[in-house]
């Protein structure tokens, strides 16, 4: 998310004249009816993936104005937040929905909604991204499996693990009921097998020497900053790093000798590291300078907002 403008740099009308005279995007009426607050505006550019967006300063009711690109799932992701315990549920359970029994054309305005976040949320993706959609599904089966475990635990409490029991009590045939039963262990050992795949799928990374911190903490920090890179082992700088960068030194494969530091003015001490770590070229952290925070080396790398990764020089890379 970039910020555009914000009052008194422009005034509302002018952003909202701003956007529409230069730029060819259409309404979101559907989102805009339900998600928005008064006054807020929101503008859709499907072909190259753009949201443009008005609203209150830090999203509160008495701040400034100000316009905003941004990415589509960042929009997704409060428009989402906005709509769960609205229409959102309702799709879940439409069934169980008083407000879809009391007016029966609600659940075509809510899939209008749906539909116009679907038409967001894709353009963000790409067909690169497309295998995303299958980890959203597979994360609500894992939801179901998580239920169907908690489940079975109560009925282990309840009637014991005698199926036969189980399926008088509930009117199920005998297979369903075991089935009902035996289902946590099966999840457990689910999560278990996920463990191990785990670490062949994100190799982790520890810091070349000490560095001052919890071993673990390091380790995190440094797998943070990492992240998919071609990490190659067992290079060194050719030349003697100063002692704070040291530990801190990786060899990646595309980009050279870097050194993993967190962005400043991204960085928080209680923060997530794969939001601020991340290996930069050893010549732009010498250049642009650090300071030990936390224990952590603290650089003012340039850094893409947008993209959300810090920005590469050239120049820089050393191979």
């Amino acid at each position: 998310m970039s910020i555009l403008y914000r009052e008194p740099e422009l005034d509302y009308d002018e952003m909202v004249e701003h956007v529409t005279l230069n730029y060819r995007v259409e309404e979101l009426p559907a989102l805009q009816a339900t998600a928005g607050k008064p006054g807020e505006r929101l503008w859709f550019i499907e072909d190259i993936g753009t949201v443009y967006v008005i609203r209150r300063e830090n999203d509160k009711s008495s701040g400034f104005w100000q316009l905003e690109h941004q990415h589509p799932l960042d929009t997704v992701r409060w428009l989402t937040g906005r709509l769960e315990y609205t229409i959102l549920t309702r799709l879940r359970r439409p069934h169980r929905s008083r407000e879809y029994a009391l007016d029966p054309e609600l659940a075509e305005r809510d899939l209008a909604v749906l539909d116009e976040l679907e038409r967001v949320w894709l353009s963000g993706t790409g067909p690169a991204q497309i295998p995303s959609l299958n980890i959203r599904i597979q994360e609500i089966e894992a939801d179901l499996a998580q239920a169907k475990a908690m489940r079975a635990r109560h009925l282990l409490t309840e009637f014991g693990d005698d199926p036969a029991r189980v399926a008088t009590e509930l009117g199920v045939d005998h297979d369903t009921a075991r089935d009902m039963l035996t289902v946590r262990d099966r999840y457990h050992a689910w999560i278990r097998r996920g463990t191990v795949k785990s670490r062949e799928a994100f190799p982790v990374h520890t810091p070349t020497g000490a560095t001052g911190l919890p071993d673990r903490l390091a380790t995190r920090l440094m797998t943070a900053a990492c992240g998919d890179e071609d990490v190659v082992p067992g290079k060194t700088y050719p030349r003697p790093l100063p002692a704070e960068l040291a530990p801190w030194y990786v060899y990646i494969g595309t980009v050279g000798h870097c050194v993993a530091v967190a962005i400043d003015g991204i960085y928080q001490q209680d923060g997530d590291p794969w939001d601020y770590m991340a290996v930069v070229p050893v010549k732009t952290v010498l250049r642009a300078g650090w300071t030990m925070t936390d224990g952590v080396v603290v650089s003012p790398v340039p850094y893409e907002e947008f993209l959300g990764c810090a920005a590469l020089d050239e120049d820089d890379t050393e191979l």
